[in-house]
């Protein structure tokens, strides 16, 4: 059986360890229609402003 790859980063946003593409869909998707069961965001423009103080997927990368 294939062993399964984690890379898991702490995000700011939800304050929680998260997988990284979960990270990049909530940086970069930022719609209610990516969240996990549980996670809720509740103003996507302050959520936004939040992905980019962290830094992990800015635009100029």
């Amino acid at each position: 059986m294939p062993k399964t790859v984690s890379n898991k980063i702490f995000c700011p946003l939800l304050n929680k360890e998260i997988e990284e593409g979960y990270c990049w869909e909530l940086c970069n998707i930022a719609t209610n229609d990516v969240l996990l069961e549980g996670d809720t965001v509740t103003d996507w423009d302050a959520a936004q402003k939040t992905c980019d103080k962290c830094g992990r997927f800015n635009e100029e990368e």
